[in-house]
């Protein structure tokens, strides 16, 4: 954490729809520099290792590409680059889009 801080929840609100935290609130907390893109990732991937045993909803999780990207997002948010309004914000990708450089098998053994 940043400046010696301790760990702290970061989420939306959820306006009455359980499960569903507002994008635009995080992105606020990003812009306004409350909480990193590596803290908000951080955050994910420790509910992701929570609860994905019980889950199994991740086939894979590409942790490293993950922190590399959000690193580079706070650097260039610290340089006051201008972002696009969810940049920062972890997302999950199902397993049925190709992606560049990431395994992609539609969770079917014929495309391991």
């Amino acid at each position: 954490m940043r400046n010696g801080a301790t760990e702290r929840h970061v989420s939306g609100t959820t306006h009455g729809k359980p499960g569903r935290p507002v994008l635009r609130a995080l992105a606020e907390q990003l812009r306004k520099r409350e909480v990193s893109a590596e803290e908000l990732l951080r955050q994910s991937l420790q509910i992701i290792r929570e609860r994905d045993r019980e889950l199994h909803a991740f086939l894979h999780v590409a942790e490293a590409l993950a922190l590399a990207q959000a690193r580079s997002v706070d650097e260039r948010r610290a340089a006051d680059e201008t972002l696009p309004l969810l940049a920062g914000i972890p997302y999950a990708v199902k397993d049925i889009i190709c992606t560049a450089g990431l395994p992609t098998t539609a969770a079917s053994r014929i495309l391991d």
